[in-house]
């Protein structure tokens, strides 16, 4: 008997200054090891996972795919990281503070879950928290 389908859910990293990217972290671990009914994708920004992973002691495994590569997630088991691009240097951000770069980064991560739902390919949405005052000084 064919197993049915694992519904893929666009998981938007939120604030990349705020807890989101370790909260990422957490569910990507946990998709790892299997103790997951669907499979998720984070869209963010691996090097602010790559960096959140270290102080926290998360590792950070998941398969990572540009935004400019093709979105063949069908048939993967794990969890799989959509890099938006959007944030080129993790260093400039600065956690627990309020940013504009943040605030621009939540927006285009949004947008990504939700083309990515209009074209088919996520089955539902999940955000990491949002700072609004981060988001409207990235113009949002």
């Amino acid at each position: 008997m064919k197993q049915p389908k694992r519904p893929i859910l666009a998981v938007t990293m939120g604030d990349a200054a705020g807890v989101g990217p370790e909260l990422c972290l957490r569910l990507l671990q946990e998709a790892e090891k299997g103790h997951t009914d669907f499979t998720p994708v984070v869209i963010g920004a691996a090097g602010i996972l790559e960096r959140v992973s270290k102080p926290t002691g998360i590792p950070f495994r998941s398969h990572v795919i540009s935004k400019e590569d093709d979105l063949k997630i069908e048939g993967l088991p794990k969890g799989v990281v959509l890099d938006e691009g959007v944030i080129e240097n993790p260093g400039v951000v600065e956690p627990g503070k309020v940013q504009a770069v943040c605030g621009r980064a939540s927006m285009e991560f949004v947008r990504a879950a939700v083309k990515g739902v209009q074209k088919g390919i996520f089955d539902a949405i999940v955000t990491a928290p949002l700072n609004k005052e981060a988001l409207h000084l990235g113009g949002g």
